[in-house]
Protein backbone atom coordinates (compact mmCIF):
# COMPACT_ATOMS: atom_id res chain seq x y z
CA UNK A 1 0.00 0.00 0.00
CA UNK A 2 1.37 3.48 -1.31
CA UNK A 3 1.41 6.70 0.83
CA UNK A 4 -1.40 7.99 -0.40
CA UNK A 5 -3.59 5.21 -0.03
CA UNK A 6 -2.20 4.81 4.02
CA UNK A 7 -3.09 8.53 4.34
CA UNK A 8 -6.71 7.89 2.89
CA UNK A 9 -7.42 5.52 5.33
CA UNK A 10 -6.34 7.34 8.18
CA UNK A 11 -8.73 9.92 7.47
CA UNK A 12 -11.38 7.89 6.40
CA UNK A 13 -10.78 4.27 8.60
CA UNK A 14 -14.65 3.29 8.72
CA UNK A 15 -15.48 4.39 4.55
CA UNK A 16 -14.18 1.20 3.33
CA UNK A 17 -16.42 -0.91 5.72
CA UNK A 18 -19.03 1.65 5.37
CA UNK A 19 -19.07 1.22 1.52
CA UNK A 20 -19.01 -2.72 2.12
CA UNK A 21 -22.16 -2.52 4.48
CA UNK A 22 -23.74 0.03 2.19
CA UNK A 23 -23.92 -2.70 -0.68
CA UNK A 24 -24.48 -5.41 1.38
CA UNK A 25 -27.72 -3.82 2.23
CA UNK A 26 -28.87 -3.21 -1.57
CA UNK A 27 -27.93 -6.47 -2.31
CA UNK A 28 -28.91 -9.10 0.20
CA UNK A 29 -32.65 -8.95 0.23
CA UNK A 30 -32.16 -9.34 -3.69
CA UNK A 31 -30.21 -12.26 -3.02
CA UNK A 32 -32.64 -13.48 -0.12
CA UNK A 33 -35.55 -12.93 -2.49
CA UNK A 34 -34.56 -15.05 -5.19
CA UNK A 35 -34.65 -18.32 -3.07
CA UNK A 36 -38.57 -18.85 -3.51
CA UNK A 37 -39.40 -15.57 -5.64
CA UNK A 38 -40.95 -17.39 -8.00
CA UNK A 39 -43.99 -14.67 -9.43
CA UNK A 40 -47.63 -15.85 -9.61
CA UNK A 41 -49.14 -18.39 -12.46
CA UNK A 42 -51.04 -16.64 -14.37
CA UNK A 43 -54.79 -16.55 -14.54
CA UNK A 44 -55.95 -19.70 -16.46
CA UNK A 45 -52.32 -21.17 -17.42
CA UNK A 46 -52.65 -24.76 -16.60
CA UNK A 47 -49.65 -25.86 -18.47
CA UNK A 48 -47.88 -23.20 -16.51
CA UNK A 49 -49.59 -24.82 -12.95
CA UNK A 50 -48.27 -28.31 -13.70
CA UNK A 51 -45.36 -27.55 -15.03
CA UNK A 52 -44.67 -25.59 -11.57
CA UNK A 53 -45.93 -28.21 -9.20
CA UNK A 54 -43.22 -30.76 -11.45
CA UNK A 55 -40.07 -28.54 -11.30
CA UNK A 56 -41.73 -28.60 -6.95
CA UNK A 57 -41.61 -32.41 -7.08
CA UNK A 58 -38.25 -32.20 -8.38
CA UNK A 59 -37.05 -30.45 -5.73
CA UNK A 60 -35.18 -31.15 -2.93
CA UNK A 61 -36.19 -27.95 -0.91
CA UNK A 62 -39.79 -26.96 0.37
CA UNK A 63 -41.53 -24.88 -2.72
CA UNK A 64 -44.75 -22.56 -2.53
CA UNK A 65 -46.70 -22.30 -5.69
CA UNK A 66 -48.26 -18.66 -6.19
CA UNK A 67 -51.56 -18.29 -8.12
CA UNK A 68 -52.69 -15.21 -9.04
CA UNK A 69 -55.38 -13.38 -7.24
CA UNK A 70 -58.61 -14.22 -7.59
CA UNK A 71 -57.62 -16.37 -10.99
CA UNK A 72 -59.05 -19.89 -12.08
CA UNK A 73 -57.17 -23.16 -12.78
CA UNK A 74 -59.52 -25.65 -14.55
CA UNK A 75 -57.44 -29.11 -15.12
CA UNK A 76 -57.23 -30.33 -18.12
CA UNK A 77 -55.03 -33.91 -17.59
CA UNK A 78 -56.03 -35.23 -14.87
CA UNK A 79 -55.14 -34.33 -10.60
CA UNK A 80 -51.99 -32.21 -9.42
CA UNK A 81 -49.39 -35.43 -8.01
CA UNK A 82 -47.90 -34.31 -4.91
CA UNK A 83 -45.00 -35.88 -3.98
CA UNK A 84 -43.23 -33.47 -2.16
CA UNK A 85 -42.99 -30.41 0.67
CA UNK A 86 -45.59 -27.95 -1.59
CA UNK A 87 -47.31 -24.97 -0.75
CA UNK A 88 -49.98 -23.61 -2.74
CA UNK A 89 -50.70 -19.91 -2.12
CA UNK A 90 -54.20 -19.69 -3.72
CA UNK A 91 -54.17 -16.14 -3.58
CA UNK A 92 -58.51 -16.75 -3.15
CA UNK A 93 -57.61 -18.43 -6.70
CA UNK A 94 -59.59 -21.09 -7.71
CA UNK A 95 -58.48 -24.82 -8.94
CA UNK A 96 -61.22 -26.90 -11.05
CA UNK A 97 -61.52 -30.60 -11.45
CA UNK A 98 -63.48 -29.58 -14.82
CA UNK A 99 -66.54 -32.20 -12.64
CA UNK A 100 -63.79 -35.01 -14.32
CA UNK A 101 -60.83 -34.72 -12.37
CA UNK A 102 -60.19 -34.97 -8.83
CA UNK A 103 -57.62 -31.95 -8.12
CA UNK A 104 -54.73 -33.55 -5.81
CA UNK A 105 -53.14 -36.71 -5.20
CA UNK A 106 -50.87 -36.36 -2.68
CA UNK A 107 -48.35 -39.53 -2.58
CA UNK A 108 -46.51 -41.21 0.61
CA UNK A 109 -43.45 -39.02 -0.04
CA UNK A 110 -45.90 -35.61 -0.88
CA UNK A 111 -46.52 -32.84 1.88
CA UNK A 112 -49.00 -30.43 0.75
CA UNK A 113 -50.17 -26.78 2.37
CA UNK A 114 -52.80 -25.27 0.63
CA UNK A 115 -53.72 -21.86 1.58
CA UNK A 116 -56.77 -19.26 0.41
CA UNK A 117 -57.53 -21.85 -2.28
CA UNK A 118 -61.17 -22.57 -3.67
CA UNK A 119 -60.95 -26.01 -4.78
CA UNK A 120 -64.28 -27.41 -7.12
CA UNK A 121 -64.54 -30.36 -8.48
CA UNK A 122 -67.56 -32.97 -9.11
CA UNK A 123 -64.61 -36.40 -8.72
CA UNK A 124 -66.06 -38.33 -6.01
CA UNK A 125 -62.85 -36.96 -4.11
CA UNK A 126 -61.10 -33.79 -4.43
CA UNK A 127 -58.13 -34.68 -2.63
CA UNK A 128 -56.78 -38.30 -2.79
CA UNK A 129 -54.46 -39.42 0.05
CA UNK A 130 -52.90 -42.91 0.03
CA UNK A 131 -54.60 -44.50 3.01
CA UNK A 132 -51.70 -47.11 3.99
CA UNK A 133 -48.95 -44.38 3.35
CA UNK A 134 -48.77 -41.29 5.94
CA UNK A 135 -48.70 -38.27 3.59
CA UNK A 136 -48.89 -34.97 5.36
CA UNK A 137 -51.74 -32.21 4.03
CA UNK A 138 -52.75 -28.94 5.68
CA UNK A 139 -55.28 -27.09 4.51
CA UNK A 140 -56.41 -23.35 5.27
CA UNK A 141 -58.73 -20.87 3.90
CA UNK A 142 -59.83 -23.58 1.24
CA UNK A 143 -63.44 -23.64 0.23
Amino acid sequence: MGTKELKQQKQHPGLNLTLVIALAGMLLPALVGTANAAPAIPDGDVAGLYAAIDAANASANPTTVKLTKDGTYTLDTGPLDISSKITIQGNDATIDGDGTYQVFYVESTGNLTLKDLNVTAQAAFTIILPISKAAVSTIRRVQ
